[in-house]
């Protein structure tokens, strides 16, 4: 029902591309190759099942493996919850247990990162097993150990109904965690070495905010939990399940209809049914939780099995005589599976001109620089979300992307402009550019890299210089500034400090950082720093002058016609009596000016001179943009010196400190203090302002002798370690979070990991203890579980939106002719007519009008 020989984007693209390779990688745990050197994200996690799966089909053409895995995922889903549901009494129900398998975050997963669908499959398997009088632990210990570990909390997630379930029945739940334990010491290990070297990646990713903003009790209900389709087009199931009307008209019936099943299969059922919603309303109300204690469980839509196999087991219990509704509702529901499963950007195969460009740079031996930078690899050709020279390159790469496993200070320094003094402090000899995709690199880098040295095909090779890598330095400047300050500096060595410094620049700017994207991505400078990536440097600043505005942007107030403001409004005080605003906007728009005693509202086309009567504070309101706003108030950015400062950097109109009087060169002409100064000029002590759109040196440092040190051009990490006969050497940290080692003389240097040994130690261990922890356990002869016809306490209902529809609900069960059923379909009814409209404050109303067609399914029976 998909396009056929389409390869999709999904989890990994080395498993398609190159599955040998990447294995051989895992068993690693640090890779030189990779981004300036990095230990790897739980890449421990595909070696078994998925890993596996792809390395024994390598034999295929890579859409035809694709695909069966997805088949397989699917089925073992689909057969997980079919032995369930006989297994609880209520029969063959095939399409349950195909609505479980062809659930809404299902279809939105498979087909783009199936790694985290897999453990939703086989939550059943570990489930059924422990469904009887005498749990078989071997059984579902036998399918924990099948799920992997690409994701740690997805497969934590999936083992909860199963714990949860020996919690209820009081039965096995000592043996089965210490077993679960067992069977997962393969992954556990190698993840707490992941966790004691990796740099804190998750702060610089999407926050719980993001995660939880669609969160409402419809969606959750519905299965519409993962947050990515609301904020990206690629899955193209998700999208669909999420915007149109008609799939969620029918995931919403399908919801209803699971509900209404478990007003005839109570107890456990109702137990885990709310504990799951209980999660994904906690995430929602709390979601700075999720960004720092329980930062592990961020994506809470991971969780969605607690709330899937209830609804699930609850459309196997009704009736025979309502299948063909149930069947027409689930059809609507899963509509997106005929046809457009797969992602956007399905392609065909990575270009041959990608394999022939890999040839060629894995001959030159130095680390290679692809540009430009991208979030993710969305070529013309196709999607591979991965870069496509990632399985291809044997030399060490570096790129951009959105996700760097390096300090945030490297990360800075790659947010610079392309330098080829930076490039060789970076290790680069050899540059790629891209010409596929709808990215490009800017004017001011192809200046800095000329005439490139070889084509192929989309692609543009600079050949810098062959097998450059690490170096000695023996000397060392001082830059008081972030990582993306060496990115403007000549040649050398430097140092990032806080504070005196040899070298002054205007850097790390106080902004507002939204680490989701790559474009435009930071705020204009703040009066106070907002969410950014860590810096040794202090924040740079904005100052205010003759006023104060309530804006945090500073762009009305900086003097620069290249920024604008865009707001509804602001406040603004002088220090002194106005007579006149000046006005500039972005596009002809009206502004309203209100004051004490006055208001105007005036037509702006572009620039427009107001008269006001001596004012000192008025409020603009506007609708369209604000270029510069004249009233007397003033901001700009404020950089302060140390008395051995030689040498400043600027990259736009600043206010400086100079501690001395000192005559510096200049890189170019900018005003200084209002006048047009070059070459050579004098500063007095004091405070001077500079006004310039490009960046400005002025004066050069000179660098101070140090004892040599090794800087591998690797990022740095506590696990590395240099040793020189058989001596330990110091690690340093030098440029932008450069690794290096103080040196004991000429002899050879030998790097290696800390982490290496006990990851693999890990694995070893971890593999032979699942193999005696399967066969500690024994299959019992199986007894039927008892009855479970338990309600759920009516006190837990009363938490959260419980508080409010609880006695709502009782009040129109109890006094109207509403029976359950009807109620239920009627709160998710207005669910759906809501959410086809979209209102924007949807998200939050829904929830405690779906909570009703909840709090009908497990209030007691009456």
């Amino acid at each position: 029902m998909q396009p056929w020989g389409k390869v999709a984007a999904d989890t990994k693209h080395d498993l398609a591309a190159d599955p040998s390779g990447f294995l051989a990688q895992a068993l690693h745990a640090y890779s030189p190759i990779f981004p300036l050197g990095q230990i790897q994200n739980q890449v421990y996690g595909y070696l078994f099942p998925q890993g596996l799966f792809f390395l024994l089909t390598d034999w295929m053409p890579d859409w035809v493996a694709q695909r069966l895995w997805w088949t397989i995922v699917l089925g073992v889903g689909y057969s997980g919850a079919l032995i369930l549901f006989q297994r609880l009494g209520l029969g063959v129900q095939p399409l349950a247990a195909a609505l479980y398998a062809l659930s809404p975050r299902v279809l939105t997963t498979l087909t783009a990162i199936s790694s985290e669908t897999w453990p939703v499959m086989l939550a059943p398997w570990v489930l059924w097993p422990l469904v009887a009088k005498k749990p078989w632990v071997g059984g579902s210990l036998l399918a924990v150990a099948m799920m992997g570990a690409v994701n740690a909390a997805a497969t934590l997630a999936a083992l909860v109904p199963a714990g949860l379930y020996l919690a209820y029945r009081r039965r096995a739940l000592i043996p089965w965690c210490l077993g679960v334990i067992g069977v997962s010491l393969w992954w556990i290990i190698p993840l707490l070495v992941f966790a004691r070297y990796s740099v804190p990646f998750v702060d610089y990713i999407e926050n719980g905010q993001v995660t939880t903003h669609w969160l409402n009790f419809a969606e959750v209900l519905r299965g519409t939990t993962s947050w990515t389709p609301f904020a990206d087009v690629e899955r193209q199931a998700g999208v669909l399940l999420v915007h149109q009307p008609v799939f969620i008209l029918g995931t919403l019936l399908v919801a209803g209809i699971g509900l209404v099943g478990l007003l005839k299969v109570r107890g456990f059922w109702l137990w885990l049914l709310s504990l799951g919603l209980g999660i994904f309303v906690f995430a929602a109300l709390f979601p700075s939780l999720l960004d720092g204690p329980l930062v592990m469980f961020r994506n809470v839509h991971k969780f969605d099995p607690l709330v899937r196999l209830p609804l699930a087991v609850g459309i196997a219990a009704i009736p025979a005589r309502h299948r063909i509704a149930v069947a027409l509702a689930g059809v609507v529901a899963v509509g997106p599976i005929f046809g457009r499963l797969l992602p956007i950007g399905a392609y065909e195969k990575v270009p041959d001109y990608y394999h022939e460009a890999a040839d060629y740079l894995n001959g030159l031996d130095t680390r290679v620089l692809i540009l430009p930078e991208a979030s993710f690899a969305r070529q013309d050709w196709g999607w591979t979300r991965d870069d496509p020279f990632q399985p291809l390159l044997d030399v060490p790469w570096l790129l951009r992307d959105g996700i760097p496993l390096v300090p945030p200070e490297a990360i800075r320094n790659l947010d610079g402009p392309v330098n080829k003094a930076n490039l060789e402090r970076l290790g680069v000899g050899a540059v790629v550019v891209r010409h596929d995709s709808a990215r490009r690199i800017s004017e001011d880098a192809k200046a800095e890299l000329g005439t490139p040295d070889h084509h192929f095909g989309e692609l543009d090779v600079y050949t810098l210089k062959p097998g450059r890598g690490m170096y000695v330095a023996d000397s060392i400047t001082t830059v008081a500034g972030g990582g993306e300050a060496l990115a403007m500096l000549g040649p050398g060595t430097f140092k990032l400090v806080s504070g005196d410094a040899q070298i002054v620049t205007d850097t790390p700017l106080a902004v507002n950082r939204n680490f989701g994207t790559l474009d435009n991505a930071a705020s204009q400078p703040l009066m106070e720093p907002g969410r950014d990536y860590a810096s040794v440097g202090d924040p740079v600043k904005v100052v205010e002058r003759g006023g104060h505005a309530s804006t945090p942007d500073s762009s009305a107030f900086d003097g620069d016609t290249s920024t604008v403001f865009f707001g509804k409004s602001m406040d603004i005080h002088a220090d002194q009596p106005q007579q006149q605003l000046l006005l500039h906007v972005s596009k002809p728009g009206k502004v309203k000016i209100s004051a004490d005693g006055f208001e105007q509202e005036v037509k702006v086309e572009q620039q427009k001179v107001v008269d006001v009567p001596n004012l000192q504070d008025i409020r603009l309101e506007t609708d369209t943009g604000l270029v510069e706003v004249g009233f007397g108030v003033r901001r700009v950015v404020h950089v302060d010196a140390g008395p051995s400062v030689q040498q400043y950097v600027f990259n736009g109109n600043r206010e400086f400190t100079v501690p001395r009087t000192m005559t510096l060169q200049m890189s170019r002409p900018a005003w200084i203090d209002g006048t047009l100064q070059a070459g050579e000029v004098t500063l007095t002590a004091g405070t001077h302002e500079i006004r310039t759109r490009k960046t400005v040196t002025l004066g050069k440092a000179t660098p101070v002798p140090m004892d040599p040190v090794l800087v591998t051009t690797l990022a740095t990490n506590p696990g590395l370690r240099a040793t020189q006969n058989g001596q330990e050497l110091e690690p340093v940290e030098v440029n932008a979070a450069s690794q290096g080692f103080k040196l004991n003389g000429d002899d050879k240097v030998e790097i290696t990991f800390a982490g290496e040994r006990p990851y693999q130690a890990g694995l070893i261990f971890g593999a032979c203890a699942g193999l005696i922890t399967l066969l500690f356990f024994r299959r019992p002869r199986y007894e039927p579980a008892p009855a479970d016809d338990g309600e759920f306490p009516l006190g837990l209902l009363a938490l959260g939106p419980g508080l409010v529809m609880v006695p709502i609900t009782w009040a129109v069960l109890k006094f109207s002719r509403f029976g359950r059923e009807a109620w239920i379909f009627t709160c998710l009814g207005l669910c759906a007519m809501w959410m086809m409209r979209a209102p924007a404050a949807y998200p939050q109303a829904l929830t405690l009008v779906a909570a009703g067609a909840v709090a009908a399914a497990l209030l007691p029976k009456r």
